[in-house]
């Protein structure tokens, strides 16, 4: 029987990503972040807003630079998810 500092093979890597955790700590930002910052981009570490850009080019730069590839996780401030409506049900027949 293995101890508890032993991985099981079944055991599944829980550890929630940048994007997850970004995506859960988004709204207690949201409210000043979209009052002040509309439109730009806003670069995510460890739930923690790191920096507002005007470019997500240049988010994107400086977030690899810094943090290294999906260790962050941007945003565009106010941006709203699609509503896909019919598509939905077209794609997805019940």
């Amino acid at each position: 029987m293995p101890s508890t500092t032993e991985t099981s093979e079944n055991q599944e890597d829980v550890t929630p990503s940048q994007a997850e955790i970004n995506h859960a700590a988004y709204p207690k930002y949201r409210e000043e972040l979209e009052r002040n910052h509309t439109g730009r981009i806003v670069l995510m570490h460890d739930g923690e807003v790191v920096h507002i850009f005007n470019d997500r080019a240049d988010a994107y730069l400086f977030g690899h630079e810094k943090f290294g590839f999906g260790n962050f996780s941007m945003k565009q401030i106010g941006e709203r998810p699609a509503h896909l409506g019919i598509m939905v049900q077209v794609m997805n027949p019940t």
